[in-house]
């Protein structure tokens, strides 16, 4: 069945039938030492990780700006550390290719005062129709025969540069040859190779890539070894990021560090957070529940550590939304008060109310 979710406070509220479940999603944000719950994203901007199944792995993601390093304010770099997570990323300012029958110039880096980490600003995007697909929103992906004057990524990782060798791609057949987008953010649903999974088809354009022993993402673990495309084999559709940006599990305590994001050369230095304590109320019975993290952003900005956390609890009888009337489900979060789950009309309240409508119009 179609899951049915509502919002009650910070709480996302999701029933899963077949077997009858329970599934809370929250959010919380520490700065300082102080928690904090943030109201979920509304429905229309609402993630899929946000109300899919637990997963076992992490993500990880930075949000904010890097910052220039040299005098001329034209190159930086970031590095995040966090448990097994390691990353640096090279920071360049805009930069043009321009291609005229094969032969290409690229401009130098312009300066730039600061650079929002989002993906559309790593290597991918569009030539010739073709989306690049492991980051379609990108740029610098250069088809062979193409002509003009191309915006070159400003996000790169370091040790997977888009050089003057790399810069023209033969074939779009080709693609999987280019560089990883040094992304901070979450992908999309079909960005590669998370449609390598048995969730979903791949399309039939990218199914070459499975005979190719030299895929970055068998080095890395995002595919694993002999996968095929109706099997699936990428590590995990659920997760949202690249291995490189997972962590195997939230442990509270660890610390973690943030360079090339402040605007004065500060790093930011800090410990994950505890993870708050949630008490269950199902009809009259009280219980406590283990809340598993899903995601961690670092919010360089801001200096915080937001938090996506969640549960399932089997429910000892299906509540059905839109037959039932009352379903006795509320949930406490520390500090506040608890938070009922909004039940939404039954199916027969609604049509009563239609039918007065419909009368008075």
């Amino acid at each position: 069945m179609t899951p049915d979710w509502r919002m009650g406070g910070p709480v996302l509220w999701e029933l899963v039938f077949d077997p009858a479940i329970l599934r809370v999603r929250c959010r919380a944000a520490w700065r300082d030492g102080e928690l904090r719950w943030l109201t979920p994203r509304l429905p229309e901007r609402l993630r899929v990780l946000d109300v899919a199944p637990l997963r076992n792995e992490v993500d990880l993601t930075l949000s904010g700006f890097a910052y220039p390093k040299d005098a001329a304010k034209t190159r930086g770099s970031v590095s995040v550390e966090v448990g097994e997570v390691r990353r640096l990323v090279a920071v360049s300012g805009p930069r043009v290719a321009t291609v005229k029958e094969g032969a290409f110039a690229v401009s130098h880096p312009a300066a730039f005062e600061r650079l929002p980490l989002q993906r559309m600003h790593a290597y991918g995007g569009e030539s010739a129709e073709v989306a690049y697909p492991r980051n379609p929103l990108g740029k610098g992906f250069i088809l062979a025969g193409v002509d003009g004057e191309f915006e070159l990524p400003e996000l790169e990782e370091a040790e997977d540069l888009l050089t003057d060798s790399r810069l023209i791609v033969p074939t779009a057949d080709d693609w999987w040859r280019q560089p990883l987008p040094a992304t901070f953010d979450e992908s999309s649903a079909i960005d590669f190779p998370r449609p390598m999974s048995s969730l979903l088809v791949a399309p039939a354009s990218r199914g070459s890539v499975e005979s190719e022993p030299r895929l970055p993402e068998l080095r890395t673990g995002d595919l694993t070894p002999g996968f095929r495309v109706e099997d699936g084999g990428a590590r995990h559709f659920l997760n949202a990021v690249p291995m490189r940006s997972r962590l195997a599990a939230f442990r509270p305590g660890d610390p973690f560090a943030v360079s090339g994001c402040d605007a004065d050369g500060k790093t930011w230095a800090g410990k994950m957070p505890r993870v708050p304590g949630i008490e269950l109320e199902l009809e009259g019975s009280r219980r406590d529940v283990d809340l598993h993290v899903q995601s961690v952003e670092l919010a360089t900005a801001e200096r915080e550590v937001r938090v996506t956390m969640g549960f399932d609890v089997p429910l000892p009888r299906p509540f059905l939304p839109g037959l039932h009337k009352r379903i006795p489900i509320s949930v406490r979060l520390e500090g506040h008060e608890p938070i009922a789950y909004p039940t939404p009309p039954t199916l027969r309240d609604l049509r009563v109310s239609n039918n007065k409508e419909t009368r008075h119009a």
